[in-house]
């Protein structure tokens, strides 16, 4: 009876090969992890098509070989996703013998919303090919492993520079961390520019004392700071420009928040800010800077950048003279560029939670502004790790206007900020 049954399916299929008919395909075996095989979790720091850069939650790298076949299909592994892998082989004596059996993704290893693009400003104490040693100014040492992301850098990396560090992880674990982008700092908004004259240099103190253009007095000391000259007692009775980290009104000033001083013809001074309105037939930009202040600028034509300038748009002014506050009678516009176009334009802010509430939250930001955020662009934009005393960076869309309600900034999320 067997015998007659294969008799038939035979001769069924030589007649739909006859008929041209194709035989249906078999259905292909479904990826699945493979049993009793070796597994470790991570996240993607770089993948290929043909290796697999993987931090392990232990905070060990590794260079993986990949065939092709090991992530199953609809699955999608990308730089920063968290993933589970399955091998054959020793992961610890021999990773260049590694073979990748499969590779799903791990949600238990997802960061918080409130860990994700969480940011770290300080000055570079050292830096390897691997790892960054940072110091922020309240004196804390955090330690990075940066081997990938250095190819996110934007501006310079060196000893005593200031930077940024935008990272998923959570504070104190900082070495398991990873690092999305390092940004100078000077290139950030957060840089200020002050014109000064130059009064002396004391070379036992290490100190220099500046004149501001109001007739205000300041010391700091030169330490770590680049010297635009050749030496500093060149600088002695010269006009200077005097880049930091905060305010002159600041006393901090004293505390090593100094990065450089030129000379005028060396210094290309800018300020970042955020176009609320453009009239061309007027000339006139009304531009708020990430600290609050509102700008009238009136704006040659020339100066203009091609794809024009929109509400909303983040710009950097290129300038020369000094700017007061809002005080723009000594100052002239060089160049203007757009960083950011209309309402994709996204910046921030940081301070600390001072009051949290269902529709708005309090910042009490770094430089003593209290600033009331009410308007969100979604229920998320909070994550619930946040609470009252919570250190944070508050991402905008937008402008301040410096008032109680920041009605003008709509908040798309806010992250932990590492003091």
């Amino acid at each position: 009876m067997k015998g007659k049954q294969a008799a038939a399916i035979i001769a069924a299929l030589l007649l739909c090969g006859c008929m041209g008919q194709e035989p249906q395909p078999m259905e292909e075996e479904t990826l699945k992890p493979p049993e009793n095989a070796q597994a470790a979790s991570g996240v993607v720091l770089d993948i290929t098509e043909e290796s697999l850069i993987l931090r392990t939650s232990a905070g060990m790298e590794y260079v993986l070989d990949l065939d092709g076949d090991e992530i199953p299909e609809g699955t999608q592994v990308l730089n920063g996703s968290f993933v589970k892998i399955y091998y054959d082989g020793d992961l610890q004596i021999e990773p260049n013998n590694v073979d990748i059996l499969y590779i799903e993704a791990d949600q238990s290893e997802e960061m918080e919303l409130g860990y994700k693009n969480s940011t770290v400003d300080g000055r570079v104490i050292s830096v390897t090919e691997d790892t960054l040693k940072l110091e922020t100014q309240t004196g804390s040492m955090y330690t990075f492993s940066i081997a990938q992301a250095k190819q996110n850098m934007i501006g310079k990396l060196e000893k005593g520079s200031l930077a940024r560090l935008t990272f998923d992880g959570r504070p104190f674990e900082t070495e398991k961390a990873l690092v999305k982008q390092i940004t100078d700092l000077e290139l950030t908004g957060v840089v200020r520019t002050t014109p000064v004259t130059v009064q002396q240099y004391d070379e036992e103190d290490q100190t220099l004392t500046v004149q501001t253009w109001d007739g205000t007095k300041r010391k700091f000391s030169t330490e770590n700071v680049e010297c635009g000259a050749e030496d500093w007692e060149d600088f002695e009775w010269e006009e200077a420009v005097v880049f930091s980290d905060t305010d002159v009104e600041d006393a901090g000033w004293l505390y090593g928040k100094v990065l450089k001083v030129l000379f005028p013809d060396d210094a290309q001074q800018r300020f970042y800010g955020v176009v609320e309105s453009f009239d061309e037939d007027e000339g006139l930009l009304t531009v708020h800077l990430l600290t609050g202040e509102t700008l009238e600028l009136f704006v040659d034509e020339a100066l203009i950048p091609s794809d024009g300038l929109d509400k909303n748009d983040t710009i950097c002014v290129a300038y020369d003279g000094w700017l007061n506050g809002e005080d723009v009678r000594k100052l002239e516009i060089e160049e203007i560029e757009v960083e950011t176009k209309g309402s994709n334009s996204e910046n921030s802010v940081a301070g600390t939670i001072w009051e949290l509430g269902e529709d708005f939250f309090t910042l009490r930001t770094m430089d003593g502004r209290t600033l009331c955020f009410t308007e969100k662009a979604g229920e998320d934009s909070v994550p619930e790790s946040v609470v009252v005393g919570t250190a944070v960076r508050v991402y905008f869309t937008g402008w301040l206007t410096g008032e109680d309600q920041e009605e003008n900034a709509v908040v798309t999320h806010v992250a932990q900020l590492l003091q």
